[in-house]
């Protein structure tokens, strides 16, 4: 846990004696720790992911608590009926989140050596490259296994690769997807889960990948044998096992840090056996990466 992603509500449960866990204490700790939550979420949890709201523009009335984008900085706004009140000139309307909306995590996503390296294995390879332009995109919903995203003047194609990136309260919905035009302002892509159509508004981000991409692989925390906290997160304990990760001794493994991937039409037609295929594309990115990064490279 790090403070871009703590959740003060349990947090206070774990620092709480375990003989003052009860329901009115922890509804308590919970009511005292939410201001930090929300400033959390505000400060932290935007400069990590990157600011999603909507542009600010006249004629809208914005009520307290709507966040907006005005000149790539992120505002949220203080007072109701608040309205033709321009956000860097109006603090006592608007409240400075941000000053750039590109968020930490967007930053290593895309930083100028992936988008080189992208540049660079679509020439050699005879692909097309994409300048990844963010479009504001919001969910619309999630209807037997197909999530349908509204995105204006798109200018995707059916069967074309798109990262859905933003979203801060439906985080589902991100990721890599080959999608399915339906029109130009919307388009569906697959996504297993439960129907849901958002009652709230949610705002993210799409943009056309490559032919051959990169994406960054994020190592997944081992979670650890847990005692001392609220019995329903808490570890059990079985005959000769457990729920969790009893840690007795380190052992290190290779981590993958990226997959690139590439149609499988054009690496097939790089060499004969997978083999061959790999080795010329790993001659050709190995001139480009620093020593110590480890990728894998998948057809798709």
């Amino acid at each position: 846990m790090s403070i871009y992603d703590v959740t003060y509500s349990k947090l206070g449960q774990q620092v709480l004696p375990p003989d003052k866990r009860n329901s009115k204490m922890v509804a308590f700790v919970t009511c005292l720790l939410a201001p930090m939550q929300w400033l959390r979420d505000l400060w932290l949890g935007s400069y990590r992911t990157g600011a999603s709201a909507q542009l600010w523009a006249t004629g809208i009335t914005y009520l307290s608590y709507n966040e907006v984008i005005y000149n790539n900085k992120s505002y949220q706004s203080i007072q109701d009926a608040n309205l033709n009140n321009q956000p860097d000139v109006s603090p006592l309307f608007w409240t400075p989140i941000q000053q750039n909306i590109i968020g930490v995590s967007e930053r290593l996503l895309y930083n100028g050596q992936c988008i080189v390296l992208t540049w660079a294995l679509n020439k050699w390879f005879s692909t097309s490259f994409s300048q990844p332009t963010p479009q504001a995109a919001t969910v619309v919903q999630q209807i037997g296994g197909v999530a349908t995203i509204a995105c204006t003047a798109h200018g995707f194609t059916t069967g074309q690769h798109v990262n859905i990136s933003g979203f801060g309260l439906y985080p589902w919905f991100k990721g890599f997807f080959t999608i399915t035009v339906i029109d130009a302002n919307t388009f569906t892509y697959p996504l297993a889960g439960a129907d849901f159509v958002p009652i709230t508004t949610d705002n993210g981000f799409a943009f056309a990948l490559s032919g051959i991409y990169t994406q960054n692989n994020f190592v997944a925390n081992t979670s650890p044998f847990r005692s001392g906290v609220a019995e329903t997160q808490s570890s059990v304990v079985y005959t000769g096992k457990s729920s969790d990760v009893v840690i007795n001794a380190y052992s290190f493994t290779g981590q993958v840090n990226f997959t690139i991937y590439i149609p499988t039409a054009t690496y097939t037609a790089i060499a004969a056996t997978n083999a061959a295929r790999d080795a010329t594309v790993r001659a050709f990115v190995n001139q480009y990466l620093p020593a110590g990064l480890l990728y894998s490279i998948q057809p798709y």
